[in-house]
């Protein structure tokens, strides 16, 4: 049979499953065409890796329109569907061109969707809560995670409960003078917001308190558990 036309020589390089029993085994004989192959194989991946993202635009639909024309898809088709093959062969140059155009393609997809993803929350501090005397076998756990939505403490406690009582958490700076709530842990585990600007290496103290329902918005002085954070740098 005669040699492999450009577009499924495109196409094959862009990893789409187009060629047909016949056309496998001639390209598997054929030193010409598998030379052509490997070439735009190559061609393929440096259009990938050598874009970066800061550089990444969207292609308009007269550019895909204008690929599309070039190599004889049909107007209703897409790039993943059966291209129709013209009987003239393109010149190379235009071949490698859409290559590049539809690797850039892959790679703005994919960047897009990494870029669009929201960043997973990370630890920036921790501490292990020690119960108090008055409070035998309390303990606990805070976690305080940092997103672009602002920084969260994860508290879980473990301790018996007070009837007509409830249970406030506290950052406590380091000279333990000054206080912030950051309110009612209502079961044994809840999620907080850390005020912006406060410094956690001077409020690193984590405080459950438990409170009697008298109105008075300061602690109690009656501490379930505590603990010192420890700030990630």
């Amino acid at each position: 049979m005669s040699h492999l036309d450009d577009e499924t020589l495109a196409l094959l390089a862009l990893g789409e499953d187009v060629a047909d029993a016949p056309q496998r085994q001639h390209l598997a004989t054929c030193a010409t065409c598998a030379a052509a192959l490997a070439e735009l194989r190559t061609t393929a991946s440096l259009g990938r890796s050598a874009l970066a993202v800061g550089d990444l635009s969207v292609p308009g639909p007269r550019v895909w329109a204008g690929i599309e024309q070039e190599l004889g898809f049909r107007a209703s088709t897409t790039m993943t569907a059966t291209p129709h093959l013209a009987p003239r062969r393109r010149p190379r140059r235009i071949v490698v061109a859409a290559v590049l155009a539809v690797a850039a393609a892959a790679v703005v997809a994919v960047a897009g969707v990494r870029l669009l993803a929201p960043a997973a929350p990370k630890v920036v501090a921790s501490a292990s809560l020690a119960g108090f005397p008055a409070w035998p076998g309390a303990s606990g756990q805070a976690t305080v995670t940092s997103s672009q939505d602002g920084r969260i403490l994860d508290l879980r406690l473990d301790a018996r409960s007070a009837p007509a009582q409830y249970r406030e958490v506290w950052l406590i700076s380091a000279d333990q003078k000054r206080l912030i709530s950051l309110g009612v842990l209502r079961g044994a585990s809840g999620e907080f917001a850390v005020p912006q600007g406060v410094d956690l290496e001077r409020y690193d103290i984590v405080d459950v308190s438990s409170e009697p329902r008298d109105g008075n918005p300061k602690h109690s002085g009656d501490s379930i558990v505590r603990g010192a954070l420890q700030v990630d740098s």
